[in-house]
């Protein structure tokens, strides 16, 4: 038939004794699609995003040809705005181009314009100077300017930025009768934005195309976001107002500027179902003619939107791929879930306006083999397969010779990180505190991940000398490499974690020796590979006009930490050598260091005055302490002291409490705003829910300023323990009150009660104040000390020798761990000791709402409604009896791992933790499970009793049925 648009063909024609080879097309770029396919098919070249390959061939032979392509999805798209400040931003034109080139072979046709801002010309016709542009704009807005034309010579269409009302203080002053709403993001400051009804509103807007237009040539599509992430608006009904006013105004000045401009709008706004109903996407989309917008549906290879919203109710729309946020850059994506989401949609008959595909993570050059394939299903998702496309991958990377061996290695990643098991992101890349959770479910995927990454690794590692200089294959290894050490690190953090809940020193300290070793690899593995350093992007960037050497603070903050913004600080973390090295390093050292001062309690200063009168509880009056206020308590809790407990002398201050009430015993002491002051104490408890150090700062008015807990938590039942923290008392503070707590149920003793004076520099390191100064002063020093890299990179070791060499020491590592991790979790049930037959649900509360449950023929079926919701009962089992949790199931509506099982259970110090047990339920039919509840939860503490089981329905549409729950011995 008829070639058009991106449609091309490949034909072998004989002429007499020649042999021709044809390639056509529907439009220029199509002839390119088709010189592109010939050298990938019948060459083998492998074009990637972080390289090509090339074999080495004497002769090509092609056979006889016929081949027509025509791709499903007209518009095939690439790039956002994060990944302009995360990956791209000090890219130079020879990065771009290579960008651009990856995209014309993977036959992607349009693109996000990388900012060259150009409002300040729009400012100025309004009478808004600005200052002049730096020489630094000037160049950005030339290599906008660069990029534009270079990815049009390709056939790449441009998409220009937008309007979206934002003006700067000035224009206010000048201006100050314009209508205004405030738009506020985060925790930033709210700033003004003109009305989207305001007549200027469509002026600017105008005007904003029309200069960008004028600088960048136009494609007539221009990117505009209906306010994501925020919620502009005072009241229901003028939220609703601005959203169909914002609709109907940007179309307007989109015409206005170029009668033939196509709005696209990206669909993340429209994630926010609290802010944006199904009814106000109607209306808005009301207002837009056809065939001038389409909207992205943005997450929609994880949480599409699509059929919450019909379809974008008649409107074009494209299926979006943005798997990786700004700090996602450790393996993962499921492969075979993304093939099957996006047949459906090519499969959907309601989807027929489903015409764009989008590849839009926030930083790019990760997980390449996800994008390859998100590249691959961009053309046409019909005709991909996970085993066709990972062939493909393996010979195209790697060479024929080296592919069957690295097939192996890429099964094995494409049936765990690649798989639907999620693998972990680094705990060092984040502050830790008071609060760490980790769930069994995590222990028991780590066991599975880590042992394909030992043996992917393994495999590929027998390729090496063949793979000797192929750069794209030790990347793969360095990755597989990174997300090892990340499973066991994480492991090893969970077991010093579990050590100093129970108070095992020694546990602790090998735990943590462990996490060091592991650290000592990843500094090799990082410094010998460039892509993952510093350095180079700041050498990069100092080649900008008009940049100086402050232009690293600006890297190490914008494009890694964000120390300047605490509330998305290490947003964008990343395993980069300088900030593994400089930056997370000491932080987990810090935080090491605070767990161990409170483990061993050496924390007395010496000399130093205990403000608090009568901290051991010596004196009193009976069960009456001296000086302590015993008044504060609620319902039926009680504050006391106590002769029959002590950890030192006679005495302790004891209090209780039964049915949710909570007691305090408590000391007032005078302060001031700066002061930094030690809290230490003896704590032990017997069934104690929560009980801990307290703290209240007041002003001299008595006016509560702040208040927190001090140190641990300590939970169930336990003898003697240490509980410390540091206060810095907030501005303002004239008074500090000191609280021994206990809330919920239990009895706690205190004892050796204290609080001394101290300052920063003496302070030792707990949780609380003084380890978020360390933290602090960490992050300062990283920002504003200069990296010594920059001026003396680290010296490179041939890959050769370090790929083996931190496999090696990792691997040892791994074999120490093995048994904590490498538990059967699979169990066969025998005798029943519990069972929950379905007859009804009496027994059942909802303990999260957002959907029902029903009962039927001994069948329990539970539907979403609104979101995720739980059911739980009540049990009462001894686990080491009847350790067998097994259950049938299915899934009616809804795609993924729908259905999940929490248990609350008992430690043998008596204290409760709620953990997920399970979380695999996707199978359409019937499907009977049992899994080892004693053996899984071993994996983080040491259980005792079942105390509560919760069936998990994930959000609508999903429908779980459930039948035949039970407890049971162990099968012999």
């Amino acid at each position: 038939g008829k070639l058009s648009g991106d449609a091309y063909a490949l034909r072998t024609i004989r002429d007499g004794t020649n042999r021709w080879l044809v390639i056509c097309g529907g439009s220029s770029r199509a002839v390119l699609y088709g010189v592109y396919h010939l050298l990938d098919r019948y060459c083998e070249i492998g074009f990637f995003w972080d390289g090509e390959y090339v074999p080495k061939r004497t002769t090509i032979a092609l056979p006889e040809i016929n081949i027509t392509e025509r791709p499903h999805f007209p518009v095939r798209q690439h790039l956002q705005g994060c990944a302009f400040g995360y990956t791209t931003r000090y890219w130079e034109f020879d990065d771009w181009r290579r960008e651009i080139d990856w995209m014309a072979k993977k036959r992607l046709n349009r693109m996000m314009l990388p900012w060259g801002d150009v409002s300040y010309r729009v400012w100025r016709k309004f009478g808004i100077m600005t200052g002049e542009p730096s020489p630094r704009h000037h160049y950005k807005i030339a290599l906008a300017r660069r990029i534009a034309t270079y990815a049009r010579a390709l056939g790449i269409e441009c998409i220009l930025p937008g309007y979206i009302g934002n003006v700067p203080r000035e224009f206010i002053k000048r201006y100050p009768n314009c209508r205004y709403v405030d738009v506020k993001w985060g925790e930033l400051p709210p700033s003004a934005h003109l009305y989207p009804t305001d007549p200027m509103f469509r002026k600017i807007g105008a005007e904003m195309i029309r200069e960008y237009i004028a600088e960048y040539g136009t494609d007539h599509i221009y990117n505009i976001d209906p306010y994501p992430e925020t919620r502009p608006g005072a009241t229901p009904q003028e939220r609703r107002a601005i959203k169909i006013d914002f609709a109907r105004n940007v179309i307007a000045f989109i015409k206005d500027a170029d009668p033939k401009g196509i709005w696209y709008a990206s669909g993340w706004a429209f994630i926010d179902a609290q802010y944006w109903t199904p009814e106000d996407v109607r209306k808005f989309m009301e207002q837009i003619p056809q065939d001038s917008f389409y909207v992205c549906d943005i997450w929609a290879e994880r949480h599409p939107i699509y059929k919450r919203f019909d379809y974008f109710y008649g409107k074009q729309w494209g299926f979006s791929v943005l798997h990786s946020f700004g700090g996602d850059d450790h393996m993962r994506g499921d492969i075979r879930d993304l093939i099957r989401r996006a047949q459906d949609v090519a499969t959907d008959a309601r989807a027929r306006k489903c015409i764009a595909f989008y590849i839009n993570p926030e930083i790019i050059h990760y997980n390449t083999l996800y994008f390859e394939l998100a590249a691959h299903l961009s053309w046409n998702p019909l005709r991909v397969s996970a085993d066709d496309f990972l062939q493909w991958y393996a010979v195209r990377r790697y060479g024929r010779e080296s592919a069957p061996t690295m097939l192996r290695a890429l099964k094995l990643l494409a049936n765990s990180v690649y798989g639907r098991y999620e693998p972990s992101s680094p705990r060092y890349q984040r502050r830790q505190g008071h609060n760490v959770i980790m769930h069994p479910v995590s222990v028991m995927h780590r066991g599975m991940l880590v042992k394909s990454l030992r043996h992917a690794i393994a495999i590929a590692l027998t390729e090496l000398e063949r793979q000797a200089k192929n750069e794209l294959f030790h990347r793969d290894i360095v990755d597989m490499l990174r997300q090892y050490i990340t499973e066991l690190y994480n492991h090893c953090f969970w077991q010093a974690h579990t050590a100093y809940r129970y108070g095992d020193v020694d546990a602790f300290e090998r735990a943590v020796a462990r996490m060091n070793k592991l650290m000592d690899a990843l500094e090799e593995l990082l410094a010998s590979f460039e892509p993952y350093c510093i350095h180079p992007i700041v050498s990069k960037a100092m080649r900008m006009p008009g940049v100086t050497r402050a232009i690293e603070r600006e890297i190490k903050d914008g494009m890694f930490t964000f120390v300047n913004l605490p509330w998305l600080r290490d947003y964008q973390s990343k395993d980069m050598f300088e900030l593994v090295r400089f930056y997370y390093r000491p932080r987990m050292d810090a935080y090491f260091a605070a767990l161990r001062n409170e483990l061993r309690g050496a924390l007395l200063p010496s000399g130093a005055q205990n403000l608090l009168k009568n901290g051991g509880f010596e004196g009193g009056n009976g069960d009456v302490p001296a000086v302590w206020h015993t008044d504060f308590v609620h319902q039926s809790g009680r504050a006391l002291r106590d002769n029959a407990v002590s950890f030192t002398g006679d005495w302790s201050g004891k209090v209780e409490v039964t049915n949710g009430g909570y007691a305090n015993l408590h000391q007032v002491i005078d302060a001031r705003g700066g002061e930094v002051f030690l809290v230490t104490a003896r704590i032990k408890v017997h069934n104690a829910t929560n009980a801990h150090l307290h703290y209240d700062a007041k002003d001299a008015n008595g006016k509560l300023i702040a208040q927190g807990r001090i140190g641990r938590i300590m939970r169930g039942s336990s003898d003697w323990r240490t509980c410390a923290g540091c206060i810095i008392a907030p501005k303002g503070t004239r008074r500090l009150v000191i609280y021994c707590r206990i809330e919920g149920n239990g009895v706690a003793w205190f004892d050796d009660v204290a609080v001394y004076r101290t300052d920063l520099a003496s302070a030792p390191i707990l949780l609380g104040a003084t380890l978020d100064r360390a933290y602090d002063e960490i992050e300062r020093r990283f920002i504003e000390k200069p990296l010594p890299t920059v001026d003396s990179p680290p010296q490179r070791k041939p890959m050769a020798q370090v790929l083996p060499r931190v496999f090696e020491l990792v691997r040892r590592i791994d074999d120490g761990l093995q048994e904590s991790y490498m538990l059967a979790i699979v169990g066969k049930p025998g005798r029943i000791g519990w069972r929950e037959e379905f007859d009804d649900i009496k027994q059942w509360r909802m303990t999260y709402a957002g959907g029902e449950m029903s009962c039927a023929n001994g069948i329990a079926t539970m539907r979403s409604k609104t979101k995720w919701f739980l059911f739980g009962t009540k049990v009462d089992v001894d686990i080491k009896r009847y350790p067998i949790l097994a259950f049938r199931y299915r899934v009616i509506e809804g795609d993924g791992r729908g259905a999940w099982i929490w248990v609350t259970w008992e430690d043998e110090s008596g204290s409760e933790v709620r953990s997920l047990v399970w979380n695999e339920g996707m199978s359409r039919n019937w499907e009977s499970v049992a899994i080892d509840l004693e053996r899984i939860l071993l994996l983080i503490g040491r259980p005792m009793r079942i105390k509560f089981i919760e069936l998990n329905n994930q959000a609508p549409p999903h429908v779980v049925q459930w039948d035949y729950l039970r407890l049971c011995e162990r099968a012999r």
